[in-house]
């Protein structure tokens, strides 16, 4: 049975800590600007949850059985973010213990910190995003296994309680996953970092007044604070970053504006609060990052397109090995002179044999891609911020494992074309 531990964390220092709400001073206008204080609840969100998983295997083995549980990772992970899925400890790890029969396949779910409705959201998400063919009767079953860690305000998650406004925000977050129509264009590519202002009036439960702004613009609209509170606040910050002006980005804008018109929120707001909320993107199913993402967010992109690309890599080692299994078979029977098998047959087999072992070499080169990116990445953000350095080693690690399994696959995979020039 093969084993897989998913997880890594995405940070350390404070790279990826929760800041204190400084969008700028308060204001005595009608709507003010929530107060000066640690406001949390807002993280990315894994486009790739709303969208089918990436590889869906062609045969079920322990290759392809990990390789499926390993692509799941945006869908499992997103049943994280609730607190209500999590215990009260800062670390989840959620066990994932697969079998496949004639019957089809189950999955039992284990771990620590995980709660009720926590284990129900995974096995809801394994049965969506894992799918793997039955084997054949008579087949003996086939086992695989994967460890999921989470560890809270690193990975994306949220928890209520904290304050009004990171509740709002909150439930910004945790209604992402249910958004997924203002995100089906972006199967090809990561949606922009966009930013919205917004006000909550007091009494009310709804958001009101959807104002979009470039994402590192940290001043309120006037529209939403009046003209006293503009001139305290002056002019758009040196730090404003624009998303692109395509006509994607003005639809994602559009349909989040109706999304957040009609989210409805848990409580009425105490007081008249204008909020700031950064709809930061990752894709893992997906190569380029955000056009406008920050270094820290194109990390986490590629933290998360690196687990898919591993698990692609696991499902094309699979599907190699059951042809190269195929061909060995077929190739005793036609040595055994058995009139069912055809010299046709052994040669079309062994080129399929070759194919698979190409397709394998070509996603281990798309994972080899993706580690280089984080070694640059990382000794980038190292250089200015102390807090990743220790992130270096661990990432010139994953480029020696990456291009080590490399290696040994395009020993296979040279081995197999030798092997098919006798035909």
């Amino acid at each position: 049975m093969q084993r897989l531990i998913l997880g890594v964390l995405l940070c350390l220092g404070t790279s990826c800590a929760t800041s204190p709400l400084a969008e700028g001073p308060q204001s005595s206008d009608k709507f003010q600007l929530s107060r000066l204080k640690r406001i949390d609840n807002r993280s990315d969100f894994d486009v790739a949850a709303c969208q089918a998983p990436p590889s869906t295997p062609t045969v079920s083995n322990e290759g392809t059985v990990v390789g499926a549980l390993v692509t799941s990772r945006p869908f499992l992970f997103e049943c994280l973010v609730d607190s209500k899925h999590r215990g009260p400890g800062v670390e989840t790890r959620v066990v994932v213990d697969s079998v496949v029969t004639t019957a089809g396949a189950r999955h039992q779910v284990s771990g620590s910190n995980l709660t009720t409705e926590g284990t129900a959201c995974i096995e809801a998400a394994l049965a969506r995003a894992v799918k793997l063919p039955v084997l054949e009767k008579g087949a003996k079953s086939v086992k695989g296994q994967v460890e999921l860690l989470h560890v809270a305000n690193v990975h994306s998650s949220v928890t209520l309680g904290n304050g009004e406004a990171s509740d709002i925000l909150g439930a910004i977050r945790l209604a992402q996953p249910t958004w997924c129509d203002c995100y089906a264009s972006f199967t090809e590519s990561t949606p922009a970092t966009v930013k919205a202002w917004f006000k909550v009036p007091r009494g009310s439960s709804n958001v009101s007044g959807v104002v979009w702004v470039a994402p590192g613009e940290t001043r309120a609209p006037a529209g939403l604070l009046g003209a006293t509170t503009v001139k305290q606040l002056g002019g758009p910050s040196a730090a404003a970053q624009a998303a692109p002006d395509t006509p994607e980005v003005q639809e994602l804008s559009r349909c989040l504006t109706g999304k957040l018109e009609q989210l409805k929120l848990a409580k009425a707001a105490s007081e008249d609060l204008v909020l700031p909320y950064t709809f930061e993107h990752i894709h893992s199913a997906v190569t380029p990052a955000a056009p406008n993402a920050t270094p820290q967010l194109e990390y986490r992109h590629l933290d998360a397109l690196s687990t898919t690309r591993r698990g692609q890599a696991h499902i094309a080692s699979g599907v190699w090995m059951a042809v190269a299994n195929a061909y060995a078979e077929l190739t005793n029977r036609y040595n055994r002179l058995d009139a069912k098998v055809t010299y046709e047959q052994v040669k079309t087999q062994c080129h399929a044999r070759a194919r698979a072992s190409e397709a394998w070499l070509t996603q281990l080169d798309e994972q080899l891609d993706v580690a280089k990116r984080r070694v640059a990445l990382t000794q980038q953000l190292a250089a200015t911020e102390p807090g990743w350095s220790d992130l270096v080693p661990r990432a010139s690690e994953g480029l020696t494992e990456a291009e080590a399994t490399r290696a040994e696959a395009r020993k296979h995979h040279d081995s197999d074309v030798a092997l098919c020039r006798q035909f």
